[in-house]
């Protein structure tokens, strides 16, 4: 395929799966009592399943707490799904709190996988996820890539400036979408004591993790943006450095919105 097809194709999937999903919140509305009496009584599990990742497409209140009652489920798979439908449905009545909690103790590593999806979805909707940071931070040390890189995702969607150790650390992940999120995520921070890292980055062997780093800097340089190469960005962190040393009250204050 020619590289110029790539954008019209990639235009012509986000249409198909926007449309593919207006059509099953259409569905899921007409059905709406009959799926939540299924989810809630249903002996199937296969059905149980299917209906608790249906019901958050439907984008309404309504559909908060079956799906709240569907994380306490005998079935892993049921809670896993109902975790995808807490995502999709994006709710800002979400206690994060219960969410967090899949994070912890037994649970599958699907459902902790799920659960930082959701609280991803949430911050990446504006959503506060205050009650849920310690579970998230936590994440980021899962053996699971997966945990790690929407762990990081939702700490830097919520400004999380106490994971920045973490996420500094994460930047040396052998999983280089772990990388790549966490140098996404500091970029959303702000904290330009990072810059020297990020700056470092900016040579790691994959594209992703070089690309989220310069794309990091371009946040904390107020949009403006000084090339792949670190030499641009070394002398603007010498100016960064400058400025601290002439105004020691300054904080350098966070540009990573």
């Amino acid at each position: 395929m020619e590289q110029g097809d790539a954008a019209p194709r990639d235009h012509k999937n986000r249409a198909l799966r926007t449309g593919l999903q207006l059509e099953l919140a259409k569905r899921v509305k007409a059905r709406f009592d009959e799926l939540r009496q299924q989810l809630e009584t249903s002996n199937v599990e296969r059905n149980r399943v299917i209906v608790a990742a249906a019901l958050g497409f439907v984008r309404e209140p309504r559909a908060l707490n079956p799906l709240l009652n569907a994380l306490n489920d005998p079935s892993p798979s049921v809670r896993e799904h109902a975790l995808i439908g807490l995502a999709e449905l994006a709710d800002p009545n979400t206690p994060v709190d219960i969410v967090a909690l899949k994070l912890e103790g037994e649970s599958s590593d699907a459902e902790q996988v799920n659960a930082t999806l959701c609280l991803y979805r949430l911050a990446q909707e504006g959503i506060d996820v205050t009650k849920a940071l310690p579970a998230l931070r936590h994440g980021l040390d899962s053996r699971n890539p997966a945990v790690r890189v929407q762990s990081a995702a939702a700490l830097g969607d919520a400004h999380d400036h106490e994971s920045t150790p973490q996420l500094l650390a994460i930047l040396h992940d052998d999983r280089q979408l772990a990388a790549a999120a966490a140098a996404n995520a500091l970029g959303k921070i702000g904290d330009t004591k990072t810059v020297p890292q990020l700056i470092e980055a900016l040579s790691a062997p994959d594209y992703a993790v070089r690309d989220e780093a310069r794309g990091a800097l371009k946040r904390m340089n107020n949009g403006e943006d000084l090339g792949s190469e670190p030499g641009p960005w070394l002398r603007w962190k010498e100016k960064l450095d400058i400025g601290r040393t002439n105004d020691p009250t300054s904080t350098a204050p966070s540009k990573g919105k």
